[in-house]
This record gives C-alpha cells, structure tokens and sequence, in this order.
C-alpha cells in the first residue's frame, strides 16, 4: 500500500507544512510564536475536520427562503 510506502514522513510533512505544527513533534524547534490556533482550525475545515466546532449552513427557521450559517460545539 501507499500508505506504507511512504511512512510516516509524509504525514508529519503535512502537519509541518498546511497545519503550522505541532509541539508535541517538533519539541524545542517548535515556534509558538508564529503558530494560529484559527489558521489551523479553518485549515482542518478545508479538509472537511471539524475540531471544535461545527459549521452548518441550515434554512431559516424565522424565513424559509433564507439560508444561515449555523455554528455549534461538537458533542461527542
């Protein structure tokens, strides 16, 4: 497989590269400094994750021809 192939290097590339980081990973070269926590979140939505919250976009319940974005905590 794939997967297997290429390890675990590609994986932590990606987290490097598109989610700025990780400090459990990257110890004491981690930069906090330039890490966004909102950054990585809109980041992880563009691959469909929802981390801590969710986003919707629902019908009006007050104008059924309207359309709203609905954000909400995940529940586990």
């Amino acid at each position: 497989m794939q997967i297997e192939k290429d390890g675990v290097q590609h994986i932590l590339s990606i987290v490097d590269t598109e989610f700025g980081g990780w400090p459990i990973l990257q110890g004491s070269s981690w930069n906090g400094t330039s890490y966004n926590l909102s950054n990585l979140l809109l980041h992880l939505r563009r691959f469909n994750y929802n981390a801590v919250f969710r986003i919707n976009v629902d019908i009006d319940d007050q104008n059924s021809s309207s359309h709203v974005i609905v954000v909400s905590e995940i529940n586990s």
